[in-house]
């Protein structure tokens, strides 16, 4: 280093623009420093604390402040959600009368809509060789050559050509072909679902009521023959949609406004097909799982009722008085069924037995006990699934009717 060599300075320190002050940790009290000269230090202390209250004095006026304003705009946007409740009511009971318009232009077209669903079963025939036949298109084929089956379809399109409404022919007339389509075990899968299909259809657009000419025979009827279906196999994917609209059907059959006059033997009829059906072999677990799903919502349907046969004193009735129900579904129809197939008398055993009520609700209280106490087959998978399905419709029990339940 030279003579006129300066030592470094740091930076910003050559003049007193860059002068830096202090840093507070360099800044040390006097010891000696007399304590009149460091009064004015614990004043200037005082007054700093002073100022920090009033700071927070002044803050938690303004949260308050605040929270009033909060308060007063959530009352706003209630007034304001008040004011739109009565458009929105309104608007909901312009959607019912939207529907129930929409479900009477069904009813007006209900004969047009009936001979479209003949055409659709008719279509579907016509692709099964059974009753097709290709000397049609070069001569008439006679009514007698033709299946049963195809005559009665044909026999009802003729016969509502006189008639406007539905409403004014017996209901079970009208049915019949469709029903027998279904019943009929040598149908076809896609022929059979046509024909369900159809019955779906009829009970969604309410063309069964209770108003309607021989109502009861024909929701018992309908009930009866579903959950009997019987069909020619196809494939296994086409078989499984046969069987998911058998689950619609009955699910609609229950739903629909004249399911209040099925019997107690239709109804358990229903349960014990929609258990069957999701317990079959090799079934796919898109069907199983809606199998269990229809089975939920039947059970849910059956007792939302409770409260209305408690209100109306149903409830006191003796069920040791009623007749058993079966356990089982029978393959074949018994003898008095086929009996009433061949006749028009209007003394059925739909009229005879009354409408489903307790003793239907206690089998199924039975079999769901059943279904959750299996025994030495609860600790196997299929025991451990179907302990679980039965807890589930408990629970569905429970809530469904619950308050009425324990009255």
């Amino acid at each position: 280093m030279g003579d006129n060599d300066q030592p470094a300075q740091p930076k910003g320190a050559e003049g007193p623009e860059g002068s830096q002050p202090p840093h507070k940790a360099d800044v040390q009290p006097n010891p000696e420093t007399p304590a009149a000269v460091r009064e004015p230090d614990m004043q200037n202390q005082s007054s700093v604390t002073a100022t920090s209250e009033d700071d927070l004095q002044g803050k938690v006026a303004s949260l308050q402040q605040g929270n009033a304003q909060n308060v007063e705009v959530e009352e706003r946007k209630l007034v304001a959600f008040e004011g739109t409740a009565e458009p929105n009511s309104a608007a909901k009971g312009e959607q019912a009368v939207a529907s129930r318009t929409s479900m009477q232009s069904c009813i007006e077209s209900s004969v047009r809509i009936v001979k479209g669903e003949i055409h659709n079963v008719l279509s579907l025939m016509r692709l099964n060789r059974r009753y097709n036949s290709s000397s049609r298109f070069h001569r008439e084929i006679p009514a007698t050559a033709e299946s049963p089956l195809v005559r009665g379809l044909k026999h009802l399109h003729e016969t509502l050509a006189s008639f406007s409404d539905i409403q004014d022919m017996d209901t079970l007339a009208w049915l019949r072909p469709f029903l027998d389509v279904i019943e009929s075990p040598e149908t076809s899968g896609p022929i059979t679902g046509g024909a369900l299909s159809s019955l779906s259809k009829f009970l969604h657009y309410g063309f069964i009521h209770p108003g309607s000419p021989r109502a009861a025979d024909s929701v018992c009827r309908i009930c009866r023959v579903v959950t009997r279906c019987r069909f020619e196999r196809t494939d296994h994917s086409g078989d499984e949609v046969v069987l998911v609209r058998i689950l619609q059907v009955l699910n609609d059959c229950l739903r629909c406004p004249a399911g209040d006059l099925l019997t107690d033997q239709n109804v358990w009829d229903m349960v014990q097909s929609c258990y069957d059906i999701g317990r079959q072999p090799r079934l796919s677990e898109l069907l199983q799982r809606t199998a269990e799903h229809m089975l939920t919502q039947v059970v849910l349907s059956i007792f939302a009722r409770f409260s209305q046969l408690q209100s109306s004193g149903l409830l006191s009735q003796d069920t040791r008085a009623s007749r058993p129900l079966r356990n089982s579904l029978s393959l074949e129809p018994d003898s008095t069924e086929a009996t009433l197939l061949e006749t028009t008398d209007s003394t059925t055993a739909a009229e005879q037995a009354p409408p489903y009520g307790l003793p239907c609700m206690l089998k199924i209280l039975e079999f769901l006990c059943r279904l959750t106490n299996l025994g030495d087959n609860a600790d196997t998978p299929e025991g451990e699934a179907r302990r679980m399905l039965g807890l589930s419709l408990v629970n569905v029990v429970l809530e469904t009717g619950g308050k009425q339940l324990s009255a």
